[in-house]
């Protein structure tokens, strides 16, 4: 029998977001490339690589319809931005005034929300990869085919991903918050050296520094939690939402400051009490590294 700690190393990766998203589109590209390889169309893997980077800039975390809408509402926007540029690419000024047009647009649905803004980007992305092969297209439609059969296939691949692993995001949003919690904790002991002559200001501003990463983790968490249960909380996902508001509660207390750090140091120079304050607040900090690391 092998000991479960020999695949913690292995659980830290999956855990990790960047290296689980590394890995999904590693086997996109793998996809598109291996099967063209195979029957010798090159040329195909150019476009469809394009379209699967396309898709992965605008892809957005939300729950399983909200994921299938994004990727209509997707393949929408490359369709038009791809066709209009093969379409207009012969004659100047009705690309010129068409480029402008659709820049704009697509600006303007950027500013709807941070999840349009990915989409707007990926849309005019993708217009500069139809530029780029518009002369040395043979037909209207074979390079948007290509494009959007990549950003297809990388949607499809991105729904059977959330399918099977539908609250990794959850989990790894969490998994940041603890993390931040524990960075928070280890700059707060640091507010009570029992030293004299304390000069607290620079521990006050790596406190500082270290609270407003863990808000902005709290609150990349809250969205994550809010796109699965607008309409009802679920058995699986209630869970994440108390590991969440133990989580808020652990900050609001661990966040208050009640007395001059320096007076404290100058009264208790003599005596062992800091250090216990410190000792108990670094034991905190590996409690929450535990808890991430669990996720």
């Amino acid at each position: 029998m092998f000991s479960p700690d020999i695949f913690q190393p292995f659980r830290n990766y999956w855990a990790n977001d960047r290296f689980n998203y590394s890995v999904k589109v590693f086997f996109a590209l793998a996809g598109v490339t291996l099967p063209a390889w195979y029957r010798g169309t090159t040329d195909e893997i150019t476009p469809m690589v394009l379209g699967i980077i396309a898709a992965a800039l605008a892809e957005v975390d939300d729950n399983l319809w909200g994921r299938i809408k994004a990727l209509i509402l997707m393949l929408a926007c490359f369709l038009l931005a791809s066709l209009s540029i093969e379409l207009l690419f012969g004659h100047i000024f009705l690309f010129a005034a068409g480029l402008f047009c659709s820049t704009f647009g697509f600006t303007m649905l950027g500013a709807m929300g941070p999840r349009y803004s990915s989409m707007a980007f990926a849309s005019l992305l993708l217009a500069v990869y139809t530029m780029l092969g518009a002369g040395e297209s043979p037909s209207l439609w074979e390079q948007p085919a290509l494009l959007l059969g990549g950003a297809l296939w990388y949607g499809v691949l991105s729904l059977v991903w959330h399918i099977l692993w539908p609250n990794r995001p959850v989990q790894q949003s969490l998994a940041n918050v603890f993390k931040e919690l524990a960075g928070y904790f280890d700059s707060k002991s640091q507010l009570f050296d029992p030293v004299a002559n304390m000069n607290p200001q620079p521990s006050r501003l790596e406190v500082a520094r270290k609270n407003a990463s863990v808000v902005n983790a709290l609150n990349q968490a809250k969205v994550s939690l809010l796109q699965r249960v607008r309409r009802q909380i679920s058995m699986r996902e209630q869970p994440f939402l108390q590991i969440y508001f133990l989580a808020q509660d652990i900050h609001e207390r661990v966040s208050s400051s009640h007395y001059r750090y320096q007076d404290l140091a100058e009264s208790f120079s003599r005596s062992d009490i800091l250090f216990r304050f410190q000792k108990m607040l670094r034991v905190q900090a590996n409690a929450c590294r535990a808890i991430a690391h669990t996720n």
